[in-house]
């Protein structure tokens, strides 16, 4: 299967094993997570859970 990256790589793995795969990063001064919850074709992600904090000291 092709694949776009490593990362959707390890989020198809993750999704086999029945974990959850989570996402977190720094942007723009926020902390944005969400949850990747299927990949239901190549090169799309389907995610939900999407929150947005304000970043960590460190992060900005």
């Amino acid at each position: 299967m092709p694949l776009r990256s490593l990362g959707h790589l390890r989020f198809h793995q993750t999704l086999k094993e029945n974990k959850k795969a989570r996402v977190s990063f720094a942007f723009d001064g926020s902390q944005i997570e969400f949850e990747v919850v299927a990949c239901p074709q190549y090169g799309v992600l389907e995610v939900g859970s999407i929150n947005t904090y304000p970043a960590h000291r460190g992060l900005e």
